[in-house]
């Protein structure tokens, strides 16, 4: 067999082209291959049919199984022999199938575990979906766990398109039963799965790196409820320099979880997008690590929610006064919180925009003993539902110069303000914001400036009569003006006064004064502003 058996060539245009010591090059490919091929039939005679995905016929059949590619194996078939009725021991199976095979297909079926099945580099275990396969522990261990170290990082595989059942929520003693535990490991993929009862369902102990959770629900009540849906620990200072958990996080879903839906002590270089937190103690629990660990950083969080919990967000400075630093909060929502919708305490340099804070018990956010925080084109509607007197919607607790922009309160009740600052803090910046029900600005340097509902600038006209040697100006603005903040200018002649002046500065007004009456009446523009707290 040849490719072309005619050189020159003509092509389409008329043009002659000559391709001869190309083709000649091929054509020997090609009969070296048809040389050495073999027949079907003759492959089977010699032990062939017995191969993952062999047809004599060469045409398809049979399960997904048969389909797999080069070192592909199906923990059903012998020599694993696993059992998908649930009622034989199928640990060992899947141990030795993952020795054989880099891909191990678990069919339909739920499959009993004694043990961990411990998950080696580059294998991954693929179901046939969620609720079809299923597999059971009978312990207090992880269902599938990859421990490697800092000298032997395991890197590939993961589990795949299936049901994991432990035993923690049937037994809160079994505080080991993990759906999926993993350390010191780089490119693992674990998607498509549901997890019930699990003390954690994903858990990333130290040393993760580019591992992909994708499509992933932990959820449950009575004997199936979770106590943590997905966790990545935290990272002593006796770990190498640089050691993260870093994990790219997409459509992950944590409900009813005893404690919290996801408890991140340290993501260092984790994205989680499009995740869900609900009707858990805790939605989002990040930080509050013990002492000797690495400050929790570089962490990316967008679209994502907390919703129905004690408290829907969490974020607080460790043991180790180690802040929560060096993150990125975008397009997150929290609402229905029946105590805090987002609390951060001790942390430095996080950005937070477009956060949507609804409906929930009292505050819409609290900062701290925060520093250096930006909050940025954020809507808070309907909170302090509990009526409680004297809550901000945005309130600033201690810290520093953190900036407050570009957002919109509106509570649902008037027994509290849209912002407030509640002790000793310094060099806040609230700017161009929307405050229907106002603030309460007590901090030291703290700049107010161009904001609706809490008026900072104001201006306007005031006359003194021929007879009197003083008017009182209302001025309007939200906090006293500084007496140096207030300009005024004759706009007529000052008739028999040579000078005039401003004294008795209020809340609300201050008087205009010449030294003599003028004998005519005269006018005054005037100027005032509280920009800076003193």
């Amino acid at each position: 067999m040849s490719i072309i058996n005619t050189l020159p060539y003509t092509i389409a245009n008329g043009q002659a082209v000559d391709a001869t010591p190309v083709m000649a090059d091929l054509n020997q490919i090609v009969n070296n291959v048809n040389a050495n091929a073999v027949a079907s039939a003759s492959l089977a005679a010699s032990g062939g049919a017995n191969l993952a995905g062999f047809s004599a016929s060469n045409s398809a059949s049979g399960t997904v199984a048969r389909a797999l590619v080069d070192r592909g194996v199906c923990v059903t078939d012998a020599p694993f022999n696993a059992d998908p009725t649930g009622v034989a021991d199928s640990t060992a199976a899947f141990t030795n199938a993952a020795a054989a095979g880099w891909m191990v297909y678990v069919p339909s079926g739920t499959y009993k575990t004694t043990a961990p099945i411990s998950r080696p580099a580059g294998v991954v275990f693929v179901g046939a979906g969620r609720a079809k396969t299923i597999i059971q522990a009978s312990g207090n261990y992880a269902i599938f766990e990859t421990i490697g170290s800092s000298t032997n990082v395991l890197v590939g595989g993961g589990v795949q398109n299936m049901t994991l059942v432990g035993t923690w929520g049937a037994n809160n003693a079994n505080t080991a039963s993990y759906g999926v535990s993993e350390s010191w490991t780089n490119r693992s993929v674990h998607c498509d799965l549901e997890i019930y009862g699990c003390y954690v369902g994903l858990y990333g102990n130290q040393g993760l790196w580019q591992v992909t959770w994708d499509n992933i629900t932990v959820d449950g009540a009575g004997t199936q409820q979770n106590y943590i849906g997905f966790m990545l620990d935290s990272l002593p200072t006796t770990l190498p320099s640089g050691t993260s958990n870093a994990v790219i996080a997409n459509g992950l879903v944590a409900q009813n979880c005893a404690y919290a839906g996801f408890r991140l002590l340290n993501p260092n270089g984790s994205k989680f997008v499009n995740c869900d937190a609900e009707s858990s103690a805790f939605g989002w629990y990040i930080g509050d690590g013990p002492v000797g660990c690495y400050p929790v950083q570089f962490c990316h969080i967008a679209n994502c929610l907390g919703d129905s919990c004690t408290y829907n967000w969490v974020f607080k400075q460790g043991s180790n006064s180690n802040p929560v630093t060096a993150m990125e909060l975008a397009n997150c929502w929290t609402g229905n919180a029946s105590t805090g919708a987002m609390d951060l305490t001790g942390c430095h340099s996080i950005n937070i925009s477009n956060l949507q804070s609804v409906g929930n018990a009292t505050h819409g956010i609290l900062l701290d003993n925060c520093e250096y925080m930006t909050l940025t084109g954020s809507q808070f509607n309907g909170n302090n539902i509990s009526n409680t007197a004297g809550v901000g919607d945005i309130t600033i607790q201690g810290g520093l110069y953190n900036r407050v922009t570009g957002c919109m309160s509106l509570m649902a009740n008037s027994s509290g303000v849209s912002v407030l600052e509640s002790s000793a803090t310094n060099g806040n910046d609230i700017t161009d914001n929307t405050l229907f029900q106002g603030a309460t600005i007590i901090g030291a340097n703290t700049v107010v400036r161009n904001n609706r509902g809490f008026r900072t600038e104001a201006s306007g006209t005031a006359s003194i009569t021929s007879a009197a040697t003083s008017v009182s100006v209302t001025h309007g603005l939200a906090l006293t003006p500084p007496i140096q903040a207030i300009s005024v200018t004759p706009s007529t002649g000052l008739g028999s006064a040579s000078q005039f002046w401003v004294s008795n500065v209020t809340a609300n007004t201050f008087n205009i004064n010449v030294n003599v009456a003028p004998g005519v009446g005269i006018g005054f523009s005037w100027n005032a502003q509280n920009l800076v707290s003193y």
